[in-house]
């Protein structure tokens, strides 16, 4: 009986370890991929502009178009700016995001920086940077992708206040005719927001304030294959110990 009782835990212990071990081997390939991911996200904030028509051709394509640098030529709609509640340096405030209407036919949500609290409203700010007419932009590709929206609070839609870079409800608060081309064509809101860079555009103010570009990539994945590793480890040696042990006692009497 205890020969059988051995043998099933030995199986057991077996397929533990090789699941164990592979869980390990995965998270030694996810590293890997995260340290590409973070040197190409580096690389192309540094890299030269791409275009519109590059992201969103990227997009349908499957690509990682997060963290481009990339250059917009058209107009502000200033009149439509948005705002996201950000703390900086532990000082509440907000994030000016003001649609983008690009030439080729785009609305990209352009974040241009942050102000503090008391100088939301335009306003509250003469020295703000308010460029007109047609410009170029600088900046980088943006995605937000975030996981905690749902402990967040609604948008208060009365002031245009959101509370995370919500781009489908950003979408939606514009005007209908928002974005209406000279040929009559619908521009198209772009799924990617757009960060300004340091002196990414035509203008002269100090606020909003532009902050710098940080790549932000958790990267754990060493820690978690010594960790699978590590237990792989523990259940060798206790399988060796068990089995040691549970040789040397003797078998159950069958009467």
């Amino acid at each position: 009986m205890k020969k059988a009782r051995r043998i099933g835990f030995l199986i057991f212990a077996i397929l533990l370890f090789i699941v164990l071990v592979g869980l390990a081997l995965w998270q030694v390939q996810r590293l890997q991929w995260k340290n590409e991911l973070i040197e190409q996200s580096q690389h192309a904030v540094t890299a030269k502009p791409v275009t519109i028509t590059d992201i969103e051709a990227g997009l349908e394509y499957g690509f990682n178009v997060n963290f481009l640098r990339a250059r917009l030529t058209g107009h502000y709609r200033h009149d439509l700016e948005r705002y996201i509640y950000r703390s900086n340096k532990s000082k509440p405030g907000y994030h000016i995001v003001t649609p983008f209407i690009e030439d080729k036919g785009y609305i990209v949500f352009v974040d241009r920086g942050w102000v503090p609290q008391a100088k939301r409203l335009p306003k509250d700010r003469p020295t703000s940077r308010t460029p007109k007419g047609k410009i170029t932009i600088t900046g980088v590709t943006r995605n937000h992708v975030t996981g905690y929206q749902i402990f967040l609070p609604e948008p208060d839609l009365s002031k245009n206040i959101w509370y995370w870079y919500d781009r489908p409800s950003l979408a939606h608060s514009l005007p209908a005719e928002v974005g209406k081309m000279p040929d009559g064509q619908q521009a198209v809101i772009s799924s990617l927001f757009f960060q300004l860079e340091p002196n990414g555009e035509p203008a002269k103010g100090d606020v909003p304030k532009i902050l710098p570009v940080t790549i932000k990539l958790t990267n754990n994945h060493l820690q978690y294959a010594i960790t699978w590793f590590a237990l792989a480890f523990i259940l060798l040696v206790m399988t060796i110990y068990f089995m040691r042990v549970s040789k040397r006692q003797p078998e159950d009497d069958p009467k």
